[in-house]
């Protein structure tokens, strides 16, 4: 029941956590504020733009292990990275089989930083997500990976790969409508 109530309540005592401080700081409540904004201001502006880009890469991402961040963000300090995070931040869980996950509003937050980062960057970030997927055969997350990143010629590779096994919980017509439009950025980028 407390871990129900902790799923139920987290995005609540966020909100709480976060409001209470801007008093304590500012000496008054900030209004009407985004609540992301808020979150992005006293969480993660602070942080070194390491730290900040390591949050942004690895918030795509619903869960993640500590080998996964360490490839995705080519980080090789990563496992005290998130030794710190998990220590120091309640919006970093450490997941019981040994994986994390980010509290809704930091993979939000972050998700917003990685919209701001260059979008070749955002590529390379998008391709090593695929691959990494691609290599443990989870070929959905993958599938959408390289779609991201613009690697066509990739995701038909995880198509064919598939064979038709776990991409067959897209449906006939979302696939279909994805091997569409993979050839066509082919065909389109080859002529």
């Amino acid at each position: 029941q407390l871990a129900e109530l902790q799923q139920a309540t987290e995005g609540w005592m966020a909100a709480v956590y976060l409001r209470l401080r801007a008093l304590t700081e500012q000496g008054a409540d900030p209004g009407e504020t985004d609540i992301y904004e808020m979150f992005t201001a006293a969480m993660l502006r602070p942080l070194p733009p390491r730290r900040q880009r390591f949050l942004a890469v690895m918030g795509q991402a619903d869960e993640f292990t500590g080998d996964m961040a360490r490839y995705i963000t080519g980080q090789p300090d990563t496992p005290e990275i998130l030794a710190d995070l998990t220590a120091k931040n309640a919006f970093v869980t450490r997941l019981p089989g040994g994986g994390y996950r980010f509290h809704h509003m930091m993979k939000e937050c972050a998700e917003r930083l990685f919209a701001q980062l260059p979008a070749p960057r955002q590529a390379a970030v998008w391709e090593r997500y695929g691959r990494w997927y691609e290599a443990r055969r989870q070929y959905l997350p993958a599938l959408h990976a390289y779609e991201k990143c613009g690697d066509y010629d990739a995701a038909l590779h995880v198509i064919e790969e598939d064979a038709g096994i776990l991409l067959a919980s897209l449906g006939p017509a979302e696939l279909l409508a994805r091997i569409r439009a993979a050839l066509r950025s082919i065909i389109w980028n080859s002529s």
